[in-house]
């Protein structure tokens, strides 16, 4: 569990009534050009600054209130602290996210404040988010009387709080882009930065002087090498261009890493509105062609199995895989999952064992063992299998037969209820349960490097669910979407992968879901071979007599 930053507390009553309004009087301003990025958000809480002869509590609330606004660098929240101090607070040292309701201010005497909240998330100093155990913190002020006669702080821990209400009005995600080992696919880390100024700095400095989030670092590379670091501080966008300038030891890099360098920064700086992007040392292009990034997008149309076939779903036809469709259809299989050149399935049957079925119709046995839950499959041509009860006995088996053993390590006690990698093949997503809590894990997949899988990462929490999960699905490249129970009740999560998740009704009887090419369309199968597709919140169905959702991969290039 990410440690919890010591930092200063959001208060979010007031907040809005603090604002300013909208002009109504006054000269007609003209707006930035097309190509132009703006240093500003288009809005921003705007907090009162210290008001006279406010106590020490005050003084603290209003501190934190003000942490609302990063303008200018948090410059109202400063004007609340001594001026000793007034520099060397550092608000971009973290953020805890908690609940207000939980907030409690007391005060241990007259120059000493403290605060007690709940936190359930936190982002730190690199931007990248935690979901956390709900828990308690107290945080303490000091303060002094100032020669005005006026009370300000003069100890504050780093970093801001916000309430998870307000935490993304504040604050907005950016993927920083690594290539998976490969070289083949761009890979997001989801990191969250201040949504006010030059964006494109946070992500350059993220991408360039940076790492990779812990757990993901043994399952990505990045083209830029240790030494080579950004010459300045800050990223100008000029006609909206965004010049990265990097230090010296860029000039003597060959083409293919300055290629696959220029990749990852437009594709990072893509969420900062960044069109294009130049490299340059010392005020000069650095020469670079953008290396090919293979997509992860997949065919929008359902893949299933029905009767009479197996293939894509148009209208009330089923167009068959060539070499693959005939194969799957002749076995009695409940889940069927394709590889990205969709030459391969992997497939459990009704009687609980898994096979890998090649184009031509070649059948590799994968699992026997009691209680395997629906496989997975890779770019690489591997299929994953494990025991619902045994999720350490994780393996992955290619269609030569030869299993490998993936070193795991789920919490003690765990089960786990389905599984999927990600379409880039770095990351596996998954639903556990132990002790009565049910979770949604995400850890990065390490291999060798002939591409074998080893290992997974350190497990990482990525939410937690109101019942036992049912199965998930990578919707996107930073997003998963879960099938849960919540009661008698189904519901559908769509989580962000180092983000928040947002919680949805689902049809009675779910019991499949897969993603299409972004968070808000996907499919659920219910067991009466229903088909459904989510039209903004609400869910229309589209076919009947399914007998398998299929999961797609991704496609040929």
């Amino acid at each position: 569990m990410r440690r919890l930053i010591a930092v200063a507390l959001l208060v979010v009553l007031g907040t809005l009534a603090a604002c300013t309004g909208l002009p109504t009087t006054g000269p007609v301003t003209p707006g930035l050009a097309v190509d132009e990025v703006p240093d500003d958000p288009d809005f921003s809480f705007l907090p009162n600054g210290p008001q006279p002869g406010a106590s020490p509590q005050e003084i603290v609330e209003g501190f934190i209130d003000a942490a609302t606004s990063p303008a200018d660098e948090w410059a109202i929240a400063r004007s609340f602290l001594a001026p000793d101090i007034r520099e060397s607070w550092q608000p971009e040292a973290g953020v805890l996210i908690d609940d207000p309701a939980e907030r409690l201010y007391a005060g241990v005497d007259d120059d000493t404040v403290t605060l007690t909240l709940t936190a359930v998330a936190d982002v730190d100093a690199a931007g990248a988010y935690g979901d956390t155990e709900v828990g308690p913190a107290s945080l303490v002020y000091a303060l002094a009387e100032q020669a005005s006669g006026e009370w300000r702080i003069t100890q504050a821990p780093d970093g801001v709080v916000i309430s998870e209400a307000f935490f993304e009005d504040v604050f907005q995600p950016y993927p920083v882009m690594y290539w998976d080992q490969s070289w083949t696919y761009l890979v997001p880390d989801l990191r969250w930065f201040p949504a006010y100024g030059n964006s494109a700095t946070r992500v350059a400095r993220a991408l360039v002087d940076g790492e990779p989030s812990p757990w993901l670092a043994a399952s990505v590379v990045s083209a830029f090498p240790e030494d080579v670091r950004l010459a300045r501080p800050s990223v100008p966008v000029i006609d909206g261009v965004a010049q990265v300038d990097l230090d010296d030891e860029a000039l003597g890099l060959d083409a293919t890493t300055r290629g696959r360098m220029l990749s990852q920064l437009r594709e990072s700086l893509q969420a900062a509105d960044i069109v294009t992007v130049e490299m340059v040392v010392g005020g000069e292009p650095l020469t670079a062609t953008a290396a090919p990034v293979r997509s992860t997008r997949v065919d929008a149309r359902a893949l299933v199995r029905t009767e009479a076939s197996f293939g894509w779903l148009s209208g009330d036809e089923v167009e068959i895989i060539p070499g693959l469709s005939a194969a799957v259809s002749s076995v009695d299989a409940d889940a069927v999952e394709i590889s990205p050149d969709r030459d391969i399935a992997a497939v459990r049957l009704v009687d609980g064992s898994v096979t890998a079925i090649g184009v031509g119709g070649t059948f590799t046995p994968v699992d026997d063992r009691s209680g395997a839950l629906a496989p997975t499959i890779d770019g690489y041509g591997f299929v994953w299998s494990v025991p619902a009860t045994r999720p350490d006995d994780l393996i992955a088996v290619g269609l030569e037969g030869v299993t490998h053993e993936i070193d795991a390590s789920f919490p003690e006690g765990s089960r786990i209820t389905a599984m999927q990698l990600s379409r880039d093949g770095t990351r596996l997503a998954a639903l556990t349960s132990a002790a009565g809590r049910h979770l949604v894990v995400v850890a990065g997949v390490i291999r060798d490097a002939d591409g074998v899988p080893v290992a997974l990462g350190e497990i990482q929490r990525a939410a937690a669910l109101p019942g036992e999960g049912v199965d998930v699905a990578w919707l996107d490249d930073t997003s998963v979407g879960v099938l849960a129970r919540d009661g008698e009740a189904m519901v559908m999560i769509t989580q962000l992968i180092g983000g928040e998740g947002a919680l949805a009704d689902a049809p009675a009887g779910s019991t499949t879901l897969a993603g299409i090419n972004q968070a808000a369309s996907l499919r659920l199968l219910t067991q009466d071979g229903a088909l459904s597709i989510r039209r903004g919140a609400t869910w229309q169905q589209t076919a009947a007599d399914i007998l398998v959702l299929a999961t797609q991969q991704g496609t040929p290039p």
